[in-house]
């Protein structure tokens, strides 16, 4: 994909370094050509052509290029826009200039950073062994150097169906836990 798109650029770039240098009255000759061979092009497909996104990317790049020259847009690409409806370019134009304006806010979606991992296991191994409720498991952690909220906390217990100390005390200390133990 990187490939072809440099492809891509780099033969646009030679493009249009051969119109710059060609005399007016041979562009005119050639866009005229050009512009015949697109017609007979349409004429015979039922569809438009399927662009790559870097064609897209050209495409209302040159769109920005010509609204910088202050002429009205829709008129000006209406006389010369063969392969596409002129809504289609104007709207790849758009989705450009909102990519553009919410590209960071895409890579950082904000709201609280998710729990390690090892973390997650420390806090299931010491409720798990040691019976401690949300309090003095936050504690330990703390000695140890771990810092988590006590609310986290509780949700880690929570999303591993592990109640309350309290509960669990409860129902560790049935008849069958006790006579196991004892006998």
């Amino acid at each position: 994909m990187f490939w072809h798109s440099l492809h891509q650029l780099i033969a646009f770039l030679l493009d249009i370094l051969h119109v710059v240098r060609q005399p007016l009255d041979q562009k005119d000759l050639e866009i005229l050509f050009l512009r015949q061979q697109l017609a007979v092009v349409r004429r015979r497909q039922k569809r438009g052509p399927s662009l790559s996104h870097f064609e897209k990317l050209l495409f209302a790049a040159l769109v920005t290029h010509l609204k910088q020259t202050g002429q009205p847009i829709r008129e000006h690409l209406s006389n010369f826009l063969l392969l596409f409806q002129l809504d289609t370019l104007l709207r790849w134009h758009r989705d450009l200039v909102r990519k553009k304006w919410t590209y960071a806010s895409a890579r950082n979606r904000g709201g609280r950073p998710r729990t390690d991992a090892e973390v997650e296991t420390l806090v299931l191994r010491l409720a798990r062994e040691n019976g401690w409720g949300g309090g003095k498991l936050h504690g330990e952690l703390k000695k140890l150097g771990v810092t988590i909220g006590e609310t986290t906390l509780r949700d880690i217990l929570r999303r591993h169906d592990i109640p309350p100390a309290p509960e669990r005390q409860r129902r560790a200390t049935s008849w069958r836990t006790f006579l196991k133990h004892y006998l």
